[in-house]
C-alpha cells in the first residue's frame, strides 16, 4: 500500500512513467532539497575545493559541523546526501558566490534548466517554506538527472563513511538516512 499524497515511478533507463498520482500536486520537498543542492554545487566548485564553515547550523539533520572547520566539497556532498545533514547543505551555499541567496537563485534556475516546471525553492536545505515546493513529477526528473552523475549515484549508495575535514582534526560519522 503507497500512503504518499503524491507517487510517480519512472523507468530511467526508457523515460517511462509506470506509475502516478497527483504527479503535479506541488508538494513541500523537504530533505530531497539537497539532491539539487549538490547538482548546484557539482556544477560551481571542484570536489576537492576547500570550504571554512562560517556558519555551523545546528537545526534538524546535521552532520556536525564546527564554525571555522575546513572541509572539502565532496565531503560536504557526503554529508548532504548520505546523512542529509542540513549544516552541509547550508556550507555549500553560503561557500557560492554571491552567498547563500546567489546558490537559491542558481538552484532555480538549474531546476528550470531540469524541466521542473511545476518547483520552486527557497533554501537548500529543505526546510518548509511557502514558496518551497516541489511536484511529483518533477521529483522523478530530478532524481533521473541526478542518478546519471555518477558521483552522486556513488554518494546515494554508501550505507555509512566517515569523513575528515582537511586538517583530519573532525571526523564526521555518515550514516545513510534514505529508507
Amino acid at each position: 500500500e503507497v500512503t504518499a499524497r503524491g507517487v510517480v515511478v519512472l523507468d530511467v533507463a526508457s523515460g517511462v512513467y509506470l506509475y502516478k498520482r497527483n504527479e503535479l500536486e506541488s508538494l513541500s520537498p523537504a530533505s530531497t532539497t539537497k539532491i539539487l543542492t549538490a547538482l548546484v554545487a557539482l556544477d560551481a566548485f571542484k570536489l576537492d575545493d576547500i570550504v571554512t564553515i562560517q556558519t555551523a547550523t545546528n537545526d534538524g539533520q546535521v552532520m556536525g559541523l564546527v564554525p571555522g572547520e575546513r572541509i572539502t566539497v565532496e565531503n560536504l556532498l557526503y554529508g548532504a546526501l548520505i546523512q542529509s545533514g542540513n549544516d552541509a547543505a547550508y556550507a555549500l551555499a553560503e561557500h557560492f558566490p554571491g552567498g547563500v541567496e546567489a546558490f537559491v537563485t542558481a538552484m532555480n534556475e538549474a531546476a528550470k534548466e531540469f524541466r521542473l516546471t511545476g518547483s520552486t525553492f527557497t533554501n537548500p536545505m529543505g526546510f518548509d517554506a511557502p514558496n518551497h515546493k516541489m511536484t511529483p513529477i518533477d521529483l522523478a526528473r530530478l532524481a533521473a538527472v541526478a542518478l546519471r552523475n555518477n558521483g552522486i549515484a556513488k554518494m546515494v549508495s554508501i550505507p555509512q563513511i566517515t569523513v575528515p575535514d582537511a586538517t583530519f582534526t573532525h571526523f564526521h560519522d555518515l550514516k545513510n538516512v534514505n529508507q
